[in-house]
Formats: C-alpha cells, structure tokens, sequence
C-alpha cells in the first residue's frame, strides 16, 4: 500500500503561512495554479485562515493563485454536486422522529428503557438528534448500524444494537420514501470513488482524521494521486505521530509536561484567574 507524505511544519510563526508555503511549494508562478489541490482543514476557520495567508505569500512572490478546493474531511467524503437527494440534518431527525413514534415500545426498551425520551414531539426530536450524532460519529470510523463489524467494537452492547438495526432500516425506508439518501451512507460507499478533478491532496494540520477520511485518501493514494500530509510539530515535542498526523498515543502517554511549580498560579476564583490572564498578557507585549 502506497504511503502519504508526511511534511512537519516546525517553525513557531504563523502556521497558516507555513501551511500556504507547503501548499505553494514547487509550483511554478505566474499564477500559481491550485485549482486541482484539495485541502483539508480541521475548521472552517482554518480554511479561511490559509487562504489569506495564500494570498499574501503569492503577492510576496510577486504572483497571484488560483485556490484550491478546501474542506472539513467528512464534507470532503460527499459528492461535489450534492444538490437535492442528500437528507439535510432537518430530514434525518425527522426521519427519526417518524420511525420511533411508530416503534412498538417493547421492541426497543433495551435502547430506551426509559420511556419519557419518546413522549412527545420535543422528546421525540431530541432523541432523534441523539441518533444523528450516535451514526454521525459511527461514520467517522467508516461503520454504520447495519455493519456487522460494529459488534467487534462494541460487543458488549449487542443486545441494543440488535434492537437499533430494524431501527435504522426503516429510518433509510422513511429517507427513500422521500426520494431522500442519507448522507453517512453515501460517505462510507463513495470512499473508492474515482478521484475526479481531485489531482493532489493535502491534509493540513488534522490530529484526528477520521478512519473514513483515511481510507478515502488511501484509496486516492492507489489512484495515483498524491496525498501530503502536514503536521504541526514546532519545536521539541514530547511525543511523535502517524503518517497521518495523529499523535502516537504511548509516546505521549508516557511524557512529562515540561512544567516548572513557579509557572503554576493559584486563582481564588474565575474572575481573579481572568484578572491574572489579562494582567499577564499585558506585560507579555506582543
């Protein structure tokens, strides 16, 4: 299996600038042309951060560019022209809602076993939110409630994922019924989609990529296209990371806080430690 390639960005300036540095990196001016990049940021804020910062390395250099595609990776994992057939939130806790007003209580009392969740439609549609987030974070891990290997993770709990499997097919019922798809469906099935438009790919500064996100980039990385990944590692660090940018869990489990007992200041309450913060900061100048 094909390898990312794995960038450290250890500078202690701005990592935006570092990150549109990386991105720019080799690609001949006049302007530069990143409109077959895909980038992905951990926000949306992230985003629009290096697109400034884009901008004002490209004027540096006396050129212009053109941007390149950015996304959240989960959002990266839909089709590019979502339009009507993809459920919005809205859809899903409707969707939701219609299926647990019609379920038969004792079919699922090991979900619910406390009944006042279902009672009524704000209680309803809080529940129903629940169930978004529950396969939301699933999705994540490339699972949905219908794959067996949720039973691997979570074996413990197979009693109420037995009862959440009917559940879940008759919420994807109530979807197609309305000519509606879910869209965690659509992810985990659209991971070995062909790469489209998509000519390199750049994951910026992620900690935590979703397993779904991975296998996405794997999939590109035996496309053929190249996948890059950014990790933000200034200075010296306690511990190392992946080729994906997550921290190795043992290493950093093991370090020491390089904390000295002068740097630690007793605050009586919130409002004395947001007095110290702004006094400290004060005298820190820039």
């Amino acid at each position: 299996m094909a390898n990312p390639r794995t960038i450290f960005l250890d500078q202690q300036g701005s990592l935006s600038d570092q990150v549109a540095a990386a991105l720019l990196a080799g690609i001949p001016s006049g302007p530069f042309d990143l409109e077959g990049t895909e980038v992905w940021t951990p926000t949306s804020g992230a985003a629009r951060r290096i697109r400034h910062s884009l901008a004002k390395v490209s004027e540096g250099k006396g050129s212009g560019v053109l941007s390149p595609k950015f996304s959240k990776p989960m959002a990266a994992l839909l089709p590019q022209s979502q339009g009507a057939g993809i459920a919005s939130r809205s859809d899903r806790e409707a969707a939701w809602g219609l299926v647990l007003k019609g379920a038969e209580p004792s079919s699922i009392l090991r979900l619910f076993p406390k009944g006042e969740v279902l009672e009524g439609e704000q209680a309803l549609l809080g529940t129903a939110g629940m169930l978004c987030d529950l396969c939301d974070m699933l999705a994540e891990g490339g699972i949905t409630p219908l794959l067996p290997r949720i039973l691997e993770v979570c074996e413990e709990d197979e009693d109420r994922w037995s009862e959440m499997v009917p559940l879940y097919k008759a919420y994807l019922g109530v979807l197609s019924g309305t000519k509606l798809t879910d869209p965690n469906e659509v992810r985990i099935h659209g991971v070995d989609a062909p790469a489209g438009s998509i000519k390199k790919l750049f994951i910026a500064c992620i900690p935590d990529l979703p397993m779904a996100a991975q296998r996405r980039a794997n999939a590109l990385l035996e496309q053929g296209v190249p996948v890059t990944v950014l990790v933000w590692k200034p200075g010296t660090m306690a511990g190392g990371f992946d080729a994906w940018g997550r921290p190795i869990a043992q290493e950093w489990r093991e370090s020491e806080i390089p904390l000295l007992a002068n740097q630690i200041v007793m605050s009586k309450d919130p409002a004395d430690e947001a007095e110290r913060a702004i006094q400290f900061l004060s005298e820190a100048g820039e």
